[in-house]
């Protein structure tokens, strides 16, 4: 035993590092780990994630712990995109794009197609099915192709009034048991 120059005694030794609680915490206060962790070291954050959402930090800082810490995740939304493709036809639509879980209200259609009028639209991808315009794909999680459907005009036969069915680069009329030059029934 050591004393002072008062005659005091005392005890050389360490007293124990304090040690502290470190929570790590999802998005909706779920706990995803606890540990204990002494003075002035670091924590180790386990894997957060949210079904929709991109992980992108936690709150605070878990490096040099000096107290009892609750840490939490903080997410990004993804966001997805909805193209448009001409399905044979010609022109251009502009993407969209929407947030995880939203919906989406399909734009009229601005694609032509010679000969053809426009049927509606096929998803692919994330949604898959028919829509018209104006129509709503709800609970949208990933992205989406809308690609035109097309159904041959029912223009009539110029000679004889029959409907007219497109046969590849041709078109045939029933009434007329002959082909019609394109030209013949467009100009």
């Amino acid at each position: 035993m050591k004393s002072d120059t008062k005659g005091f005694g005392f005890i050389v030794g360490r007293l124990p590092r304090p040690e502290y609680t470190v929570t790590f915490v999802n998005w909706d206060d779920s706990v995803l780990k606890t540990e204990k962790i002494l003075h002035g070291n670091s924590a180790t954050p386990p894997v957060a994630t949210r079904d929709g959402y991109t992980f992108t930090k936690w709150d605070k800082t878990f490096a040099s712990i000096q107290s009892n810490l609750t840490i939490k995740a903080e997410f990004n939304i993804n966001s997805y995109t909805i193209t448009f493709n001409g399905g044979g036809g010609s022109g251009t639509m502009t993407a969209g794009t929407i947030n995880h879980g939203g919906n989406y209200i399909i734009a009229g259609n601005m694609f032509t197609r010679d000969a053809y009028s426009f049927n509606g639209w096929i998803a692919t991808g994330n949604k898959t099915g028919s829509f018209a315009n104006g129509a709503t794909i709800t609970n949208i999680t990933g992205d989406i192709i809308l690609t035109a459907q097309w159904i041959v005009s029912t223009v009539p036969c110029p000679r004889c009034g029959s409907p007219l069915v497109q046969t590849g680069m041709r078109t045939w009329c029933d009434g007329c048991s002959d082909y019609i030059e394109y030209w013949e029934f467009v100009g």
